[in-house]
């Protein structure tokens, strides 16, 4: 349900705020007093449905109209400027919705609920009175949601159609499929004799292959005692074998420990080699360390040649001071006679500086 409708710069409503009756409403109003404005302003945020200009002919530039409206659960706000077409929701997060055309957001469609029937104006067609019996009825169903249930039941119909026709068509493969298999009646008993035939056939098989094993077994009774005649010359000759083998044995034993020996040997060699290269080495760190001891010495005798040199700098410095400063204290000593001589009596004692001659008193 509407509660409020605020039109802002739709055509001649500059600003106008509506909070309809719950139940029913009905404008009236001379020509030209915004009855059509206010339907039009309706449309434009519900339907997004506007052919015309819908701005203030008053506006100033850069101004947009907008069309806000309150329902029991929710709002939106429609805006439509030359630079702006926008759309503002209760249950839209983030900016607001942009970049459509004739469409109608979905969250518009979930907030109003609300589609052409429910709104009406004085240009529209009556409602119902122009429709088809049929089409009143499909608007009905569809104003009241009973147009899914129409789709469901055609769906069914479609089904148990469909059914029907592979009902008939399998009833019909089932009886070429009969008549078939009486013209076919022969074959079982057929396969009987060709079931009968191939045991038979088996039991050939099995008794080809008794008569095969027994003629092997008879030719390997044969060739066991040709081998025992064999193995009887063989038996004067195994012991000697076994004489030899032993001794062989014995001797690869010894190689492996005459190996294992020499390797333990050439262990030994490279151990003194390691040796001798260690006490060569342990020769030259020492001559190393030596060598940086005497680094050492080198670079403490530098440093104090270097503090040696920087005090001799020091004293030539302070020489060179105290020779200007004799120098000065000569040059002093004259002006400070030229001046007791000036002024003709010695401001210490006040004796006459007549007699002074350049030297002072």
């Amino acid at each position: 349900m509407i509660k409020a409708i605020e039109l802002e710069n739709v055509q001649n409503i500059k600003h106008a705020l509506l909070e309809p009756h719950p139940r029913f409403n009905i404008i009236i109003g001379t020509s030209d007093h915004g009855k059509s404005a206010i339907i039009r302003g309706i449309k434009f945020a519900i339907r997004n449905d506007s052919d015309i200009d819908l701005l203030n002919w008053d506006a100033k530039r850069g101004e947009g109209c907008s069309v806000a409206i309150e329902f029991d659960d929710g709002f939106i706000v429609r805006y439509k400027s030359k630079s702006k077409n926008q759309y503002t929701t209760s249950i839209t997060e983030g900016p607001p919705l942009e970049a459509f055309r004739k469409d109608i957001p979905e969250d518009v469609k979930i907030v109003t609920r609300m589609n052409d029937i429910n709104i009406k104006s004085q240009d529209d067609p009556y409602l119902f009175f122009q429709k088809s019996p049929g089409e009143v009825a499909r608007m009905l169903n569809k104003s009241v949601g009973n147009e899914n249930i129409d789709i469901f039941f055609k769906r069914v119909d479609k089904i148990i159609l469909d059914s029907k026709r592979r009902k008939a068509t399998l009833e019909e493969t089932i009886k070429e499929n009969d008549r078939k298999s009486k013209e076919l009646d022969w074959v079982e008993e057929a396969n009987k004799e060709i079931k009968s035939i191939d045991r038979r056939i088996d039991q050939v098989s099995k008794t080809k292959d008794k008569i095969k094993s027994l003629e092997e077994l008879v030719n390997g009774i044969e060739y066991n005692e040709d081998l025992s005649k064999q193995y009887k010359e063989w038996l004067f000759v195994e012991t000697d074998f076994n004489s030899i083998k032993k001794q062989l044995d014995a001797l690869l034993k010894m190689k492996d420990k005459f190996a294992e020996l020499n390797g333990m040997l050439n262990r030994c060699y490279t151990l003194i080699e390691n040796q001798k290269q260690f006490k060569i080495t342990l020769g030259a760190e020492n001559d190393v360390k030596k060598i940086f001891e005497l680094i050492k010495i080198i670079a403490e005798n530098k440093e104090k040649r270097n503090q040696i040199k920087n005090a001799i700098q020091t004293i030539e410095t302070l020489s060179n001071k105290a020779d200007m400063l004799k120098t000065r204290q000569k040059k002093l000593k004259i002006k400070h006679d030229q001046t007791l001589i000036a002024i003709k009596v010695c401001p210490t004692c006040g004796q006459s500086t007549a007699g002074l001659k350049g030297e002072g008193k």
